[in-house]
């Protein structure tokens, strides 16, 4: 709560401040992002959702740390 005469953002606000956090570094597709945590790499597959791996290195760095956290298992006919 807060102190009397003190303003606080508004909860929707709060939150996309974080989503804007999350999101940087993961818009453009021919950057690699470099190591990603497992929210941020779902988060990235979502921003990238129409995306190949075989083109787009945000999509490919997040599939391989979700892979590599046990989150997300290949088909074994997936390329790699």
């Amino acid at each position: 709560m807060c102190a009397p005469g003190e303003r606080r953002a508004p909860r929707r606000k709060e939150k996309q401040m974080q989503t804007v956090a999350m999101d940087a570094g993961i818009a453009e597709c021919g950057i690699d992002p470099g190591p990603m945590s497992a929210a941020r790499a779902h988060r990235a597959m979502q921003i990238h959702l129409d995306c190949s791996v075989d083109i787009c290195r945000v999509r490919r760095r997040a599939r391989s740390t979700l892979v590599q956290d046990g989150l997300m298992v290949l088909d074994p006919r997936a390329d790699r």
